[in-house]
This record gives C-alpha cells, structure tokens and sequence, in this order.
C-alpha cells in the first residue's frame, strides 16, 4: 500500500477537528477537558452497578416481533462464562410517548376530568432521546432531510416529560449541546445545524468512493481488476501503470477516509460517555450517509470498542439511520459504506434502519419498539474479579424456545465496570467540592446532585418597565447544623451563585449571594433539612436563555446544581400571549371552589421555588395572559405524569378587562390533585381566544411529595 502517495485530483473538504467543550464560548467558565482516551481493556460494558450489583437491559420478542411483556424472573436463565447465574431482580419498564388527547381536548364541560389510561401500570418518566448528526458523512440533501425529519419529530411527537439533544460530529452546535425538554431550543439547534462539506469527492475517473477504496486496500480482486480496467480505457496506460495508479488512489481515498472516520467516532465516543451520569436508558440515533471500516487498520476495532462500551456503560442503545433514504443497488466489494452504521447498532442492541425516505416515521415507530424492555440484575462480588478479563453473558428463555431475547453485548468486563462506577460517583459527588466550588459545578455538563437545589425560572411582562424579565428562583436543602447554632443554621451561610447564559453561550446576567439564614426554619431546632431560598428578576429581551444555578454549604462542603432553558418569545401583532406558569404556595382559604378564577397579583414572595407540593393539598397557579382581541380567553390545565395525561380541568373563560389591550393581565385557579400517587408530574396550561388565533401552551414541571 502506498498511503504516503496522494491522488492527483482529489478534492477533500474538511473543517478542522474540534472538540468544543461545551462552555468554552461561557467567558464566564472554564473549558471543559476532554476525556482521556481509554485502553480497551478497561472499558465498561452494561448499564450500571451499584455494591456490586451489575444491571443490563434486555428485550424480548414473540416470532411476529412483538414484545413479551408477562414474564417472570424464574423463566429468565443467566449464564457468565457459562456459569449459571442467580438473577436479583427483573424489572418491566414502560417508556411511552403522549397520547392522541384531540378528542378530550374539545369537552367542554365545567368538572375536572380524569383522562382513561391504557394501561393499569403507566409509565411515570419520559423518554431521553439523543440524536448524533454525522456531518462528517452527510451530503447536502441528506442534512435537509435529517434536519426535516427531525424537526416534525420534534414538534409532533415530544411529550411533556420527554428530553432531547442534537449533537454534531464536528460540534457545530456549540452551547446549544444540551440535553433540554424545551422545543424551541432543540429547534434553535436544528436551524444552526449547517452543512459541512466535509464528504470526500473524487474527480479523477472512474470516480472511486471510499468504500471502493477500502476494498482495494483489503485485496478486493474483482474491483481492482474493475478500475484498472476502466483506467487502461480512459488513459490508454498499459496494464502495469494503470494498476500502479489504481493502488495510489486507492491509499490516499482510504486514509482520507479513515481520518474522518476516527473523528466521527472520537466525537461519538466523547458524547456517549458525557451521557453516563443521566439516569435510566437513554436512545441515541445516528443519522449518517455511512462511513467505511477498514478492519485491517486494528485501531478501527479498538475505536469502535470504545463507543460500544461506552454506550453499555451509559445505558444507551444507538440505532443508525442512513439518511440518503431510498438507495439503488450499490457497486459489490468487501466494505460498504453502511459497514459502520451496521457494527454500531448491533454491538449496542440497537437496529440499522436503512432504504427509507420516511425518516420521522423510522424514529417513531423505534421509539414504539424500544418503549418497554426489562432491567435485569445480578450481583457480583468485586474482590473475586479478575482485571481486564471479558466475561461472556447469555440470557435466555428455556421454557419459551420461540422467543428471541436481544442483548446488547454478550461480554462485559466486570472488574473494569465496578472501577468506573466507583471513579463516577466521586466524581459526581466531589466535582465542585474543592477549589471554586461554585464555579466548578457551573461548568459541568449536568447537574450536580451534592447538595439538593432546585430551580424554576419564568418570564413575565412588567408593564411599569415596558419589558420583559426572568423571575429565576432557587432553593438549596441543608443539613441541619449542629449543636452550637441552635440548629437555626445562624452563622452557617449558603453560597449560592447563577448565570444566565444566551443560546451563543454569552453572558447576559448573573449574581453570587452568601444567605445567612434559612427562609423557614422549622419550629422543631432539631427536625428536618433548612431550606435556603433566593429569588431575583431579571430583565431580559426576547430570546433563548439558560439558567444555571449553584449553592454550597460551607460546612460539609457540598455543592448542588440546577438548570433550565426559557424562551421568551418576541410577541406576534394580533396574537394572544401567556407568560410562564408559575406555582404559588398553598393557598388557605379552602371555602374557594376548585378551578374558581381568582385576584391574583404576582408577588415573587409567594412562588413555591421547589414547584413541590403535598398530596393533600391542592395545586394553585398563576400565568398572565395578554390578549389584544376582543374575544374571551379560554384557559384549561391539564396534569400529566410521564407522558400520559392523568387529569384536565373545565374551561376557564377569562374575560377581556380594561386596560386589556395596553397591558397583560394575571390570572389564577386552583386544581385538586386528589388521587395523585407521591411523583414528578406536569401541569400544561393552554389558552385559546376561540377567534382563530393560535393556541398558546405553557409547562410547569412539579412534584407531589
């Protein structure tokens, strides 16, 4: 092979490799530092472990390919190396989109109304979708269709409790690189997605793609025998020298091509493993034209190793779309371009879903697939491990010979697995304990669950200012102090610090407070976690913001973080507008009808900053609404867990008041949340003038404790 030669007319375009950190362009952080990079011998290879206890998902199907859903854990057979295996638990999860709510939404009647469930055990979490744009290996239609496909999808099928990221090979996207359940961001990032010309084009003839390429380099026969043919035609050089020019093609295709293809598996490799600390199992989809593996390079095998393991070790299953759609009968040789796409989702228990121009339709009907699976368990004692040894794993079903179990490996390394999960952990937990704290654990990627902190951050017109702002509130739950403060948590200040951050990573506004005392210290000095609470309102154009927040107790060392994305939409002439929801805290005139209009001011001071209420109490709400038409606004709250909607409230009218035209006005309603189990929900308010303007939805995700 001549790979030090070069084609004389090859034209590559490519942008450099960049790994952006995904706040380096935050003057305000620090860069993020890329992960070192991994000897294969210590990769992880399934979901999760905990003292021991290994856990792995995995599905099974009937031979019409539906999924089993009634089987238990004394039919499920396990064997490591062989070995038979106690299995400690199995688990049946449901992960489920939104429901067609079409119908229910035009009742008009005045009581609450509990939606009918399909299923008597629903799905209480939403789905995390991570979508990896290959730019590296998409052509220009290509990239038009995935960002299409994607943005109908978007727009369509995210339900109220999903999670989403758009990521870029070569990292385009920059701050927008974040996991979100706000759908004008992810679309935000689908507009900023560019083409990259960054595909090879050969325009010597005959045109040699790079699988063409890889094939010549692996001693491809029948297609060099192909190209010498039709290079001896068209130069008129005897068979030596076209052979000799075949060759030198050939290596310079196939090293161009290999080059890209470490960087799109490099970049992959570094946002699966970022993924690790999200909780549960996550869906990525890989939308590429198809890359070329060339196995007799043997760092090919060891990077894709390195995303497989990475995936297993974050719970992520990849399922690779080729995005050229419908594809005629391709050229024979030993490599194909669909080669990489093929060994990803197989090696992770995804799927290679290929010659389809139905792109949205593919996502969802996986997504249909993937919606139930069971979480299976074994413990494991580390001390008797061996390092760097790769344990063979086998499920099966002895008493059910007709059904297929999927896995997404058949070996693990177990004794590399427990390492990382340890390593993960003090890392999670110590991340920003030392040095800045504050700082530190803005950087990270994820939230940091050191400290219990929450947010909830909001946008509202101020008609005094003429302008908008954010009412960002925050919360952070300390220990109790010892005895020598009383337990008050006097002299004991909290750290707290935020940013806000536009959608280019640009800071717009922030603050750092030290707060000296807990907002409600309870009676009892020793019962129960301070509660330090701080709010502030910032005034703020329309735009796409980030909110990250901070605190630190000083005296554990601590540090908890929070984030959130909020569009503040530029108003539309003629269109009804509603501010965010805002939860006030509970309300003690309980003579007041449920679902009653009542006056209502906004007040930051009465806003539940942990959006946390009691089972027994009920759900009270404010929103502003402006409206410049005449006719009246018709409000409904609907309560949703996971993605199911559980309950929707009568239709609320709200009459237009002077001065409605000039000035937004506040409203507010209660809802009861009787029957509601301990949880995460969210409440949805919709507002609709009835005069054939677009109705405007709002969310607020909260928690009955």
């Amino acid at each position: 092979m001549h790979l030090h030669a070069q084609p004389r007319r090859i034209l590559t375009r490519m942008i450099p490799f960049l790994l952006l950190p995904w706040f380096a362009v935050l003057p305000f952080y620090a860069a993020q530092k890329n992960q070192p990079e991994q000897n294969p011998q210590k990769s992880s290879g399934t979901i999760r472990v905990q003292v021991g206890l290994v856990q792995t998902d995995v599905t099974v199907y009937d031979k019409q390919g539906r999924f089993v859903d009634d089987l238990t854990p004394d039919q499920f057979a396990l064997l490591i190396d062989g070995k038979p295996q106690p299995i400690s638990f199995l688990e049946l999860v449901f992960t489920r989109g939104p429901e067609d709510l079409s119908a229910a939404a035009k009742t008009t009647d005045n009581r609450t109304t509990p939606i009918p469930q399909n299923t008597a055990n629903p799905p209480t979490e939403g789905r995390t979708l991570l979508f990896f744009i290959d730019d590296w290996h998409l052509s220009a239609d290509s990239m038009m269709r995935s960002r299409e496909a994607l943005s109908s999808l978007i727009d369509r099928t995210m339900g109220p409790n999903d999670k989403a990221a758009i990521f870029a090979a070569s990292r385009q996207l920059g701050f927008l690189e974040q996991l979100t359940e706000n759908k004008s961001v992810l679309q935000r990032a689908l507009t900023g997605l560019a083409f990259t010309n960054g595909t090879i084009v050969d325009h010597d003839r005959p045109v040699m793609d790079e699988a063409e390429a890889a094939s010549i380099e692996m001693g491809d026969a029948d297609t060099l025998a192909s190209f010498v043919a039709a290079t001896t035609k068209i130069t008129g050089m005897d068979r030596i020298g076209a052979t000799a020019l075949v060759r030198e093609r050939a290596a310079a295709l196939a090293q161009i091509s290999a080059d890209i293809t470490f960087r799109t598996l490099a970049s992959l490799r570094s946002i699966v493993s970022s993924c690790g600390v999200l909780p549960g199992r996550k869906l990525l989809f890989l939308l590429s034209d198809g890359f070329a593996l060339q196995f007799y390079s043997d760092d090919i095998v060891h990077r894709l190793r390195q995303v497989t393991d990475a995936a297993a070790a974050a719970g992520i299953v990849i399922y690779t779309l080729d995005a050229r759609g419908l594809v005629p009968n391709e050229p024979h040789t030993f490599i194909t371009k669909q080669d990489g796409l093929n060994a990803l989702a197989s090696d992770t228990g995804g799927r290679f879903i290929h010659n389809t121009n139905a792109l949205e339709g593919a996502i969802v009907k996986t997504m249909e697939e993937t919606s139930r699976y069971y979480l299976l368990g074994w413990h494991v004692d580390p001390d008797k491990l061996r390092a760097g040894h790769y344990s063979s794993i086998r499920v099966s079903i002895p008493d059910r010979p007709d059904l297929k179990v999927r896995l997404r490996r058949d070996s693990i390394n177990l004794s590399g697995l427990v390492a990382d999960e340890k390593d993960r952990a003090q890392h999670t937990s110590t991340t920003a304990a030392s040095g800045n704290g504050l700082v530190k654990a803005l950087e990270y990627p994820w939230p940091i669950s050191g400290l219990p902190t929450s947010l909830y951050c909001g946008f509202l017109y101020m008609p005094d200012k003429n302008a908008y702002a954010l009412d960002i509130s925050m919360q952070a739950e300390v220990e109790r102090a010892d005895a020598g403060d009383g337990g008050s948590g006097a002299g004991m200040p909290v750290e707290v610090m935020g940013v806000v951050a536009n959608q280019n990573g640009k800071t717009v506004g922030g603050f750092r407070v030290s707060l000296d005392k807990p907002s409600d210290p309870p009676k009892d000095a020793g019962a129960g976690n301070r509660r330090y609470i701080y709010s502030r309102l910032v005034s703020i154009p329309p735009g796409i913001y980030q909110v990250r927040v901070a605190a630190s107790d000083p005296r554990t060392g601590h540090v908890g973080s929070a984030h959130q994305w909020i569009e503040v939409p530029q108003p539309a002439p003629g269109q009804i507008e509603a501010s965010s929801v805002f939860l006030t805290r509970p309300h003690q005139d309980e003579g007041v009808a449920d679902a009653d209009p009542f006056p209502a001011t906004f007040d930051p001071n009465q806003i539940s900053t942990d959006c946390r209420i009691a089972s027994s109490s009920r759900l009270s709400y404010l929103v502003q609404i402006f409206n410049p038409s005449d006719a009246p606004v018709l409000l409904r709250a609907t309560v949703y867990r996971g993605n199911q909607a559980l309950t929707r409230s009568p239709l609320q009218k709200l009459n237009q008041q002077s001065p409605a035209k000039t000035a937004p006005q506040f409203t507010g309603s209660y809802l009861r949340t009787d029957g509601l189990t301990p949880g995460a929900y969210v409440l949805e308010i919709s507002a609709d003038s009835g005069a054939g303007k677009a109705t405007v939805t709002r969310r607020l995700p909260f928690w009955i404790q």
